[in-house]
């Protein structure tokens, strides 16, 4: 959890190039400009040994025998194949404190340490409700473990309209999202907060490893950071 409070002298940068090679070095020069995410990108394979290979944390999923927890290899061991696709929007690796940093440059209005990452123009764009209406009346599932009322979505995040509605102590304009295991961050602009809550559980459904069937994580653990706020 943090709680960012200096705002520093924004400088401007920009990616170069096209393609996927491109796109590659353009992220990696931004990376190494901005300081942000240092240690993302897609996977680096080369013959016999995998840079990351021994720094992935592993995932767990019920054994179909015994119900008891097991490592997920085959899911785990694809992010040990380069992709085929150097996709913009899945696929990359990272670290627990790259991510920390990018969702403080999101509290930050799109700025980190003094380097200005997105305009603010931008960061408004894409935590603004794009919907109009709540993904509760428009989702087919999925999203066991958070509440869809009062929650439209913006370009990449699900954003809270109307916190009575959506029956949780949030702030309108809170944003955020999760990820297959049971993993989730969001962004409360309103009380200058960021969490961001790492587990490894896959949840599949009707296994006590679910976090949405047999406790439900991601709320308990919302519920709880935001009534310890003071201010």
């Amino acid at each position: 959890m943090h709680r960012p409070r200096v705002r520093a002298r924004p400088r401007a940068v920009g990616p170069q190039g096209a393609g996927a090679r491109g796109r590659r070095d353009a992220r990696r020069a931004r990376q190494a400009d901005t300081g942000v995410a240092v240690s993302t990108g897609h996977p680096r394979v080369t013959p016999g040994r995998h840079a990351h290979a021994g720094l992935l944390a592993a995932l767990y999923a019920p054994d179909p025998l015994t119900g008891r927890a097991v490592p997920a290899r085959d899911i785990g061991d694809r992010a040990l194949r380069p992709p085929e696709v150097m996709s913009a929007v899945g696929g990359m690796l990272s670290t627990l404190s790259d991510y920390v940093r990018f969702t403080r440059m999101l509290a930050g209005g799109g700025e980190l340490d003094g380097v200005r990452v997105l305009a603010p123009r931008t960061l408004r764009l894409m935590t603004a409700d794009h919907l109009g209406a709540d993904l509760a009346t428009l989702s087919t599932g999925g999203f066991p473990q958070t509440s869809l009322d009062g929650v439209g979505f913006g370009l990449g995040f699900a954003v809270v309209t109307n916190p009575l509605k959506s029956h949780s102590v949030s702030s309108a304009g809170e944003y955020y999202w999760g990820g297959a295991a049971g993993t989730v961050f969001w962004v409360a602009p309103v009380e200058d907060l960021t969490v961001v809550f790492m587990t490894q559980p896959l949840p599949l459904r009707g296994s006590l490893l679910a976090p949405s069937e047999a406790y439900p994580l991601r709320r308990q653990l919302h519920r709880l950071v935001c009534t310890s706020l003071t201010t």
